[in-house]
């Protein structure tokens, strides 16, 4: 049986394997989808579609490839396409998009590696957590207050909250509410009625008269003057009881330190006596004479500076 394409003879049982493979079958381009009408024999397939036909479209035209051109081009065209999908290389992120917008795309991943910025701190996690981190988190951070200009520490925070003067707060005897700094302000006009706090203590009366009471009242608690050898703390309508009391350091007799003086007193006035003792030891700048007290003036009488000029003159006198 001839062939129908070259004419030549074969046998019925290989005539249709050398049909499919027979050199001068004629074939078409199997671009026609992009507008090829090109038909020829099948050993020229091949280089038409490297050389001649030019309508080849890139495998991503649909992704927004523009390319067109041969086969042989666009191999070489395939291993740069920059509309090749890819996916990011970061775990956890499920972006897939063109090869173009790769690098953009890591740039600004929200699951690409950080670490935090802040002073010593060693945190590294996620771009997408890192704001949360700095803001909230972060050891190093700077805290700020919501209504003042207050900056400082995260451990820092709730004493400044405590002390801002910024911040609102409510009269406790009255309905008015504002800043804390002007609380103080607002109390010494304020006529809401108030009590003393100290216990037993009967006093009510406006607000802005409590600080003047509390100084003078006779519940509050005082110190003995001399307490850290005394101990002695209590209301101040007992200190005279206990001031007048044997035990009490005040009431204790106690001699005078220098020499020659027979003075004798209660503990309390002993520095009063030695600020006038006349046995104190003086010293007069100007001349430069040391002694007792009671001797200065003896020595300006006999002074050769008594009458000098008022940077060198005796000033015995007025120690006297």
């Amino acid at each position: 049986v001839p062939c129908p394409h070259c004419g030549i003879l074969y046998d019925k049982p290989d005539l249709g394997k050398h049909k499919n493979m027979c050199p001068k079958q004629l074939k078409k381009c199997s671009n026609v989808v992009n507008g090829c009408r090109w038909i020829g024999p099948r050993t020229l397939l091949t280089r038409h579609w490297n050389e001649e036909c030019t309508s080849w479209r890139c495998d991503y035209s649909t992704r927004g490839c523009p390319f067109v051109g041969s086969m042989s081009a666009m191999k070489e065209h395939m291993l740069v396409c920059k509309y090749e999908p890819v996916s990011c290389l970061f775990p956890n992120c499920l972006w897939e998009g063109s090869s173009k917008d790769y690098n953009n795309h890591v740039q600004n991943c929200e699951h690409r590696p950080v670490k935090c910025t802040q002073g010593s701190c060693l945190w590294r996690g996620e771009a997408g957590e890192f704001e949360d981190h700095k803001n909230f988190y972060c050891s190093y951070r700077v805290a700020t207050c919501f209504v003042c200009d207050w900056k400082g520490k995260p451990c820092e925070t709730l004493e400044h909250a405590k002390t801002c003067q910024s911040r609102a707060t409510s009269c406790p005897q009255c309905s008015w509410i504002g800043k804390k700094s002007k609380l103080e302000e607002h109390q010494k006009v304020c006529r809401g009625m108030v009590s003393c706090g100290n216990r037993d203590c009967g006093w009510q009366g406006e607000s802005r008269k409590l600080k003047d009471h509390e100084k003078r009242c006779r519940y509050r608690v005082v110190e003995c003057p001399l307490y850290s050898v005394c101990g002695w703390s209590g209301r101040a309508c007992k200190l005279k009881e206990h001031y007048t009391h044997n035990n009490c350091p005040n009431k204790k007799i106690v001699s005078c330190t220098n020499s020659d003086c027979g003075w004798r007193g209660e503990l309390r006035n002993l520095d009063d006596h030695k600020r006038l003792c006349p046995f104190r030891l003086v010293q007069i700048p100007n001349c430069g004479w040391r002694g007792r007290a009671n001797k200065a003036q003896e020595h300006w009488e006999n002074c050769p500076n008594r009458g000098g000029d008022s940077k060198n003159r005796c000033g015995a006198q007025n120690r006297a």
